[in-house]
């Protein structure tokens, strides 16, 4: 039978027919499986948090592919867009397409053009066009993961920002979405989307920098005391005398010169790594190691006796 079904787009609701059969969507006229599927996947969890169509800028106009021409704004590091993710976060900002903070809309592609610091309001249409294709395992914090359903842009399109591994690299990971009601921070695992329809992508402005404890590319500050705890402080803004509070990272580590920390996994993460009085260099994986989580340890090599000639480049 023929249910109405209401589609938030802005302040509009609109009321639009969707057939069911027993229970089970059934594609609507000239819908592709594809995008049954899509919709399945996303409305149950999140029915507005979506794109309709080309959301207008703060002037007015409406976001075009064209309008993506020339730089789309100026290179910003790892460290900056998560911590303007954060701002939001903290907020935390309503979800709307039709409201505007900081020049940026207040719904899931305004997010991450904010985020990312863009020079205009980018939809889930064409934010492919400022990233680079790169797969699950190779996400790092502030990538982000793309569903643009073009068979129906207006009720199934959403893009997320992702922040951490949880775990092992390619299971679980902690995201930022702008999503009803607001600004969120969450496990991908907590959200019901499919890994099969978001694609991940890496920003063509976004600056690399070395690895750090916390994944975002600002180096910690970290204290090896003489009863061999690793003391942490987060770089908040370094340059400026802007540290975070210290945190207890790692202990048993008595000493200094066989303690390094190095991305060895190439994750963003500075991993841990001792080398022993046996020549041994065992690694510690950085699954979060601001809060003093690592992984088993592994050999990663061995032979290496002297220290003071042992580098990681």
């Amino acid at each position: 039978m023929l249910v109405p079904r209401t589609i938030q787009i802005g302040m509009l609701g609109l009321v639009v027919l969707a057939a069911t059969l027993n229970g089970v969507s059934v594609a609507r006229a000239g819908e592709t499986t594809t995008a049954v599927a899509a919709r399945q996947h996303l409305n149950p969890v999140r029915s507005r948090g979506v794109d309709s169509g080309r959301p207008r800028q703060p002037d007015g106009p409406q976001a075009t592919p064209a309008a993506a021409a020339g730089s789309p704004g100026p290179f910003i590091s790892r460290g900056e867009i998560l911590a303007r993710a954060e701002a939001w976060l903290a907020v935390p900002v309503p979800y709307s397409q039709g409201a505007f903070r900081d020049g940026y809309r207040t719904d899931c592609s305004g997010f991450v053009s904010m985020v990312w610091k863009t020079n205009r309001n980018y939809w889930t249409g064409d934010l492919n066009t400022i990233g680079t294709p790169i797969g699950y395992n190779d996400l790092r914090p502030g990538d982000m993961l793309l569903f643009h359903n073009v068979a129906d842009p207006v009720d199934d399109s959403h893009v997320v920002l992702f922040d951490h591994w949880v775990g092992a690299v390619g299971g679980d990971f902690s995201i930022y979405e702008q999503t009803p009601p607001h600004t969120l921070h969450r496990r991908w695992a907590q959200t019901g989307y499919s890994r099969s329809l978001f694609k991940p992508y890496r920003y063509i402005n976004v600056a690399e920098g070395g690895g750090s404890l916390s994944g975002d590319g600002r180096a910690e500050l970290v204290a090896l005391d003489a009863n061999g705890e690793l003391r942490a402080f987060r770089n908040v803004e370094g340059m400026n005398f802007v540290w975070g509070d210290a945190r207890v990272v790692g202990n048993g580590w008595m000493e200094p010169a066989r303690t390094f920390f190095a991305d060895l996994d190439g994750d963003g993460r500075d991993d841990l790594v001792a080398l022993d009085a046996n020549g041994e260099l065992r690694a510690f994986r950085n699954v979060d190691g601001m809060n003093f989580v690592w992984d088993t340890p592994r050999i990663v090599g061995n032979g290496w006796t002297e220290p003071a000639r042992t580098r990681f480049a």
